[in-house]
């Protein structure tokens, strides 16, 4: 069963078991559209590619170890705010939801 990794512990979803689980981030509790959810405590900015970094409009790349924990969506329920340095609610999110990006074409996404 997939487990969703929650800031404070392990919340396990419903899902197939096959392929093997991945962890991800999940609400822990509901979230309104454009409250902070969670601060990126360990952002950096990096030089190279990497997975989960997020690439600003400026070509700036902003990484921290959380984000590849965000599950992909074409519709994502977040954003990253590189000047908050936090994960932004883009919509209604549910207590256990996943939380969501939209990682784009090679695996970055706009700031936006």
């Amino acid at each position: 069963m997939p487990l969703c990794v929650a800031p404070l512990g392990l919340v396990p979803l419903p899902g197939l078991d096959w392929p093997p689980p991945r962890k991800r981030l999940c609400a822990r509790r509901r979230y309104e559209a454009g409250e902070p959810i969670l601060r990126l405590d360990h952002a950096r900015w990096i030089v190279g590619p990497r997975e989960g970094a997020l690439e600003t409009t400026d070509g700036r790349r902003l990484f921290d170890p959380l984000l590849p924990l965000l599950a992909h969506s074409d519709d994502p329920n977040v954003r990253v705010s590189p000047e908050l340095l936090a994960l932004i609610a883009r919509r209604d999110i549910s207590p256990n939801e996943a939380l969501t990006r939209d990682w784009g074409h090679g695996g970055g996404e706009s700031w936006r």
